[in-house]
Formats: structure tokens, C-alpha cells, sequence
């Protein structure tokens, strides 16, 4: 306990600058670890789609190439760059829930596919 009290009496800038990096990197650590471990929980492999999704946030969680989502959605890419799938049905006279019919038909055909194909590794 000494060396801690020399420290905090001598050094007090740099024992300082060092309790701060330390609460830091255990944050960013506590964050990452906690990141894994949510992500890693099959509840969380597949989201429900919902309006407020993008088409590049359900092709990222879904693990379906952005260029298939947007031939799914029939979309440009710069079409669908921001716009939430509640945009995209409102502007195509659509729900919400059949657009999600189709992603999810396209999702399901991307892994059969995927499935089915030999790994060369």
C-alpha cells in the first residue's frame, strides 16, 4: 500500500493519467466482450424486420449481399441509401410485412444456396 501512497503523493499527475486509462480501456473491454456476447446469442441472429430498418441494416444482420437485397427490393443502390423499409413500402403502396415476406424469401434462398455449395478451402 505504500507504493500506491508514494505514488498518489508524488506522482499524482501521472497516477491520474493512469486510473483514467485504466477505467477506459476496462470500459471499451467490458464493451466488447458484452458486443460478443450479445451477438453470439442465437435470439439475436435474426432480428424481426421492422419498419424502421434500412435495407443496408437488414442485408448486414441477415448476411444477404447488399447488391441481392437491392435486386429484391428492386432499388439503385443510391434509391435505397437511407430510406427505411417504412419509406420504401409507403412510396410502393405496400406494408411493411409484405416487404418483409419478400426479404425473408430472399434471405432463405441466399443460405439454401449457401448450403448447398462445396467450401473449397
Amino acid at each position: 500500500m505504500g507504493t500506491i501512497l508514494y505514488l498518489i503523493r508524488h506522482h499524482w499527475i501521472a497516477f491520474g493519467v493512469f486510473v483514467t486509462a485504466s477505467a477506459v480501456a476496462l470500459f471499451f473491454l467490458t464493451q466488447a466482450v458484452l458486443g460478443f456476447i450479445w451477438m453470439h446469442d442465437p435470439r439475436n441472429q435474426d432480428p424481426e424486420i421492422t419498419a424502421w430498418m434500412t435495407p443496408r441494416f437488414v442485408s448486414m444482420s441477415y448476411r444477404l449481399p447488399m447488391d441481392e437485397m437491392m435486386g429484391v427490393l428492386d432499388l439503385e443502390p443510391r434509391d435505397g441509401a437511407r430510406k427505411t423499409l417504412a419509406e420504401i413500402a409507403e412510396e410502393r403502396g405496400t406494408t411493411v410485412e409484405a416487404l418483409a415476406e419478400t426479404l425473408m424469401a430472399a434471405v432463405e434462398e441466399h443460405r439454401a444456396q449457401h448450403r448447398k455449395e462445396p467450401r473449397n478451402d
